[in-house]
């Protein structure tokens, strides 16, 4: 799968999450907002576990000036906080699959367009779409509001490099 090039992202406050055998990227939203911490959490405690039984050496990288302690007391093999994050086009080009576990909250909701537009395989929960009514779904890897289906559109992504 080509990856492509977001050059000259700034960022001070985005979640990034990298999964997969290799460091494929998925990517979700800001860490000041609770509803992606929530997210963050959500995937680290209930999606993970399961994403690792089919891939073992599958991670969450998660980039954000910002991320509290309860998010730092996860960091280890399968899960990495990088902190600030200057240039998000190398974690762009390097995707695989970006990932939006949002459930609740408001925002803007550029993130999935734009994995979307370069062309990285998105899976989401439905909150993840509000205000995208416009958005084929054929378009997205998975929407998907439990952890098991969220894990299995992840791992169905990553069977496919």
């Amino acid at each position: 799968m080509a990856k492509a090039h977001v050059g000259g992202s700034r960022c001070r406050t985005m979640l990034i999450a990298v999964l997969g055998a290799f460091g494929e990227k998925f990517w979700i939203g800001a860490f000041n907002r609770a509803e992606n911490a929530e997210g963050a959490l959500w995937m680290i405690n209930q999606v993970m576990p399961l994403v690792v039984v089919e891939h073992p050496t599958a991670r969450l990288v998660l980039a954000s000036a910002g991320p509290g302690p309860d998010l730092y007391k996860y960091q280890g093999p399968g899960v990495y906080l990088t902190g600030f994050v200057n240039d998000l086009g190398p974690y762009y080009r390097a995707a695989h699959c970006c990932v939006s576990p949002i459930f609740s909250g408001g925002g803007l909701r550029f993130k999935v367009p734009q994995a979307l537009s370069d062309g990285i395989p998105t899976v989401v929960t439905s909150e993840s779409l509000t205000g995208l009514e416009g958005l084929p779904r054929a378009s997205l890897a998975g929407v998907e509001d439990e952890a098991r289906g969220f894990a299995s559109a992840i791992c169905e992504v990553l069977r496919d490099p």
